[in-house]
């Protein structure tokens, strides 16, 4: 995830290479900015297919969503 984010990135690091050290320190920033974004990315991901591909557990998260939802309508009455 992280190496797909650092290159969907990499034309904004071309046009910054128009000066060597911008180029430099705009690969930097990419690396550095992209990292937490793809860790939640793929955390969020991972959490997603456990759900998916565990019939039990999405039940039980249909279930709990529905509730919510339930407890939500009957609260603003």
């Amino acid at each position: 995830m992280w190496g797909g984010l650092f290159l969907f990135l990499n034309p904004l690091n071309a046009i910054l290479k128009v000066l060597p050290w911008l180029g430099t320190a705009g690969r930097w920033m990419t690396g550095i900015i992209t990292f937490p974004v793809a860790l939640v990315l793929t955390v969020i991901t991972v959490i997603i297919a456990i759900v998916a591909h565990n019939v039990w557990l999405l039940i039980g998260v249909i279930a709990a969503i529905g509730g919510f939802i339930y407890w939500r309508s009957t609260q603003k009455k």
